[in-house]
């Protein structure tokens, strides 16, 4: 039968001569076959141990991660409810002179978590502003509406505007608050009413074109009218279909259906909308020059395409994307054409996905997780936890089960900072700003692995604090099953610093791109990555003889691992900021 007088490795370790720092953290124990007594190289005094790392630390390490997690996931018990206050705003008289602004409440009445995904309007002179698009139960925050009748050249009448707001209130997807007044000339005096636009009406089914509009919109039908059809009737296509969605609701959720299916994120859905077959979708005033340059351009140039511009006076540029990378803004002058060079240049490197797609996602929160979890020091604390329950006498299912309850207690920890660190991000809501944060400071990271492989001798280390060796070695002699949960809670805390930069960088995307509890899950799935190499150890230590060459393994590739993961996270850092933000 193996001894085990160095269960740590330092021996072996000191003769490979290695400075790998991880032998730094590992503390000096010695276990004699056959004995359960171990010699450790702690302070003598108590109270010098004690001060070390007190209960009160590993109280307050369990209490941060608790209310980091319960700011997130605790006021979160059942969907969240959208309500608005007034439902319905009455504008009376508005001059015809200038913009007006008023400013309504949206309360989150609901128990979880309320996310505001979209605002639009029912035409470009109403414009709307949310102050926050995350709402924690019983949070308000102020809607400003914001009307000019100086969009309509200053035409008077009564007006009907409704602005929309998409959130993932399970009852009510799509709020809708209607404005209604009567805009009056400066003096007093009516002028000539807003026109109502004629509706063409021919057979849906042999049209390509369909124009999704507010029949109160005048310069809505106007734009149409006058930009967009003669560049159509020149190309050939037939008359469009016009469905006025503000007095027919069906037409609304048909509108919202259509560009849910072709991938249209809310961000880039406009008042006006005219699809073009399902590969040119036009988003609210498009310049001339921009449409006319669409229609004209080759097929292979692009598989579909929207361009937005929300604005009816004011513009000063517009969006445009062809479903791959990220949407690209030009000033309104600027030819499309320059767009689509650009595609053409990148087109091998954009990914072929909505904007926001989730499932782009899944690869990347997977290999990251994995990548995050190939940690030298979480195995060897594994290792030597399940050296020690076999110097004791401990039955294998023994030592499986408190090997679980051991790598459980990882997951929980590092769940519960994961949870945390959405939370903080959610709050100060720069999502992508985090999450290019995280990704250099991956990059940085892994430039301090690949430093260790070829010049361990120089200064910064990643590796377990030294104030938590003393703590995590005495909750792993107890071997009991609570002990093996405390000790697993404090490696999942202490391993942090040691790759947490792909963590931020991870949380961030999954804030940018993702709801609340779709970011949950997914974080769901990165924890479990994370620990699936340690449940790979722990599947394989059925006997003390596997345990060895798994130790063995383990010292003598522990430099080669961080070599490879700090080009992983090099190579993951680079991947984030390139495609992903």
């Amino acid at each position: 039968m193996h001894p085990w007088p160095d269960l740590w490795g330092l021996a072996s370790h000191r003769r490979s001569g290695s400075t790998d720092r991880c032998s730094s953290e590992r503390s000096r124990l010695t276990l004699s076959p056959g004995r359960s007594t171990m010699r450790s190289h702690l302070p003598a005094d108590p109270m010098a141990r004690r001060r070390l790392f007190t209960p009160a630390w590993l109280l307050a390490g369990l209490l941060i991660g608790a209310l980091l997690a319960g700011c997130s996931a605790g006021k979160a018990q059942g969907p969240g409810h959208i309500q608005l206050s007034p439902p319905e705003l009455d504008l009376g008289a508005i001059p015809n002179t200038g913009p007006v602004s008023y400013t309504l409440k949206v309360q989150n009445v609901g128990r979880g978590w309320l996310e505001i995904t979209g605002i639009s309007t029912s035409c470009g002179c109403t414009t709307a502003e949310i102050a926050r698009q995350r709402l924690s139960p019983g949070e308000a925050t102020d809607l400003v509406v914001t009307f000019d009748p100086q969009a309509h050249g200053g035409l008077t009448g009564p007006i009907l505007r409704q602005v929309y707001i998409r959130s993932n209130d399970p009852e009510t997807p799509e709020a809708v608050l209607a404005l209604r007044g009567t805009v009056v000339a400066a003096g007093g005096a009516h002028q000539d009413a807003l026109p109502q636009p004629a509706v063409l009406s021919p057979d849906p089914l042999e049209n390509a074109v369909t124009v999704y509009y507010n029949r109160a919109c005048a310069d809505c039908m106007t734009y149409v009218q006058e930009t967009v059809l003669p560049l159509l009737r020149e190309r050939g296509y037939p008359e469009p279909v016009y469905k006025d969605y503000v007095n027919e609701p069906a037409n609304r959720g048909e509108l919202l259906a259509r560009s849910d299916a072709l991938g249209v994120p809310p961000g880039l859905q406009s008042h006006l909308t005219v699809f073009i077959g399902d590969r040119i979708i036009l988003e609210g005033h498009v310049p001339q020059h921009v449409v006319a340059d669409l229609l004209t351009t080759p097929p292979d140039a692009f598989d579909r395409i929207v361009v937005y511009q929300d604005r009816m006076i004011g513009a000063r540029d517009y969006t445009v994307w062809a479903f791959r990378g990220e949407p690209q803004t030009y000033p309104l002058d600027t030819p499309v054409g320059e767009y689509l060079a650009y595609l053409q240049a990148h087109r091998e490197h954009l990914p072929a996905s909505p904007a926001g797609d989730r499932r782009a996602l899944l690869p990347l929160v997977l290999t990251t997780g994995f990548l995050d979890g190939l940690n030298p020091c979480a195995f060897a604390v594994l290792l030597f936890f399940i050296a020690f329950l076999f110097t004791i006498r401990r039955t294998v299912s023994s030592i499986w089960a408190m090997g679980l309850i051991y790598v459980a207690a990882i997951y929980l920890a590092y769940f519960l900072i994961g949870l945390g660190l959405m939370q903080a991000i959610l709050f100060t809501g720069e999502h992508h700003l985090m999450a290019r944060i995280g990704s250099w400071l991956v990059i940085v990271l892994g430039l301090i692995n690949v430093k260790d492989y070829f010049f361990p001798q120089l200064p910064i280390h990643l590796r377990i604090p030294t104030i938590a060796h003393g703590a995590i070695q005495d909750w792993l002699k107890r071997a009991t099953y609570p002990a093996a949960a405390v000790g697993g809670f404090l490696v999942g805390l202490c391993t942090f610093p040691c790759s947490g930069g792909i963590y931020v960088a991870i949380v961030g995307l999954l804030t940018a791109r993702t709801t609340y509890w779709q970011g949950v899950g997914y974080l769901g799935l990165y924890n479990l990555m994370f620990v699936l190499p340690l449940l790979l150890i722990l599947a394989g230590v059925g006997n003390r003889r596997v345990l060895h060459r798994i130790r063995l393994v383990e010292q003598s590739s522990r430099r080669w691992v961080r070599l490879a993961t700090g080009l992983g996270m090099i190579v993951i850092g680079a991947v984030i900021l390139i495609w992903f933000v």
